[in-house]
């Protein structure tokens, strides 16, 4: 507290200003004890805090390469064994997709710096896929082959 005449320092008692004199009032006082009161809390103020979580760019060429893989392995294997060689174009078709999506996603998400496990799986089953698609086709030709040529008495086509 300070005396209103001269400025001066007050103790929290005085009644009078030990340097000029003057005389405290109660309003100086009363001032002086909400002043000294507890001192006000702070207020906790809610953060929002916004919290962005990077994307695999590559994600959505992995996942149709896994989706193509599946089907040229599946399709691959059935078409060769019960469908004539036109059968196995569907297989081809999709296992070569599926290997150009699976080698662009897994090169669009380590460019981002991700690991695309399905971009990875996808292209390793259109391979196998593929490679299936093809062994089984031609396997399943030269069994053609050899029981045309059976049925014609003659081996002369080996």
């Amino acid at each position: 507290m300070f005396c209103k005449n001269c400025g001066t320092e007050l103790k929290p008692d005085s009644v009078f200003c030990h340097n000029c004199g003057y005389k405290v009032t109660e309003a100086a006082q009363t001032t002086q004890a909400t002043q000294t009161a507890a001192p006000a809390q702070p207020v906790a103020v809610p953060m929002q805090v916004q919290v962005t979580i990077p994307q695999d760019p590559g994600k959505g060429l992995g996942i149709a390469s896994l989706v193509l893989g599946i089907l040229s392995l599946a399709l691959g294997i059935f078409c060769s064994c019960f469908a004539s060689c036109l059968g196995a174009i569907l297989p081809l078709i999709g296992g070569v997709l599926g290997i150009i999506l699976g080698a662009k996603g897994l090169n669009v998400s380590k460019k981002a710096g991700f690991s695309n496990v399905c971009a990875k799986v996808g292209l390793i089953l259109s391979i196998v896929g593929t490679a299936v698609t093809v062994l089984f086709t031609a396997f399943f030709f030269l069994v053609s082959i050899l029981e045309t040529a059976e049925e014609f008495g003659t081996d002369s086509y080996i």
